[in-house]
């Protein structure tokens, strides 16, 4: 979010080269400004593996009288792994709800609960505010899941979403591709306002402060 009004931003990464190929893409969408992430990662037969990797925050103000929030989180893709080695080739997306303060704009989720001492939102079973979705060869196109948490007029919260592709291969070419793509939406109309971050951000991580980042690689031979 960009001076907490419902702009759309994005921004997009891509590396190739002949071990394979990697894409990220993060973005805010109208209406609610959630995040649209989007990784995709192809290793060649023979070569090196990828990994490309999309991250995005957006906070918000809940102007309501009270209710129960629904996030609904979806993931679809096609992941390709001849070798069926999920810690290999996979996609995954997580979500957090987060308090808004503390909070701080990083992609490690270790060290935004460790060091910064972000607080995730509960459920109202008393669970984290979280779910986390992957694609494999087990599960090779669409993961969904859902997030629920109860807040009153003025609550403020941040949605934290990452989401990472990976693949190596062997004998065979794999791939990863979640282009097709990681969304989130709350159910209903609630009365939600984007936030812009009062977070101070250092220099070396300003992109943060719209909010997306993407980032890819490639990743050394697989033994």
């Amino acid at each position: 979010s960009l001076g907490g009004e419902n702009v759309t931003i994005s921004g997009t990464s891509s590396i190739a080269n002949t071990s394979g190929n990697a894409m990220a893409s993060a973005a805010l969408s109208g209406g609610m400004s959630t995040p649209i992430l989007k990784a995709k990662s192809e290793a060649n037969s023979g070569f090196n593996g990828a990994f490309a990797t999309a991250f995005a925050v957006q906070g918000y103000t809940y102007n309501g009288a009270g209710e129960v929030l629904t996030l609904d989180v979806n993931l679809d893709g096609l992941v390709v792994d001849p070798e069926m080695d999920p810690t290999d080739t996979s996609v995954t997306l997580e979500v957090v709800l987060y308090e808004s303060d503390p909070f701080g704009f990083y992609m490690d989720r270790g060290t935004l609960d460790f060091e910064v001492g972000a607080i995730p939102l509960k459920q109202p079973n008393t669970s984290v505010a979280s779910v986390k979705l992957q694609l494999d060869h087990n599960n090779t196109m669409t993961d969904s899941g859902q997030i629920t948490v109860d807040v009153s007029n003025g609550d403020e919260f941040y949605i934290w979403a990452y989401m990472r592709a990976i693949s190596q291969s062997g004998s065979s070419g794999t791939s990863a591709d979640a282009f097709n793509t990681g969304t989130m939406e709350f159910q209903g109309m609630p009365d939600l306002t984007p936030v812009a971050s009062a977070v101070p951000l250092p220099a070396a991580v300003w992109l943060f402060s719209s909010g997306l980042i993407g980032l890819i690689g490639i990743a050394r031979r697989k033994k």
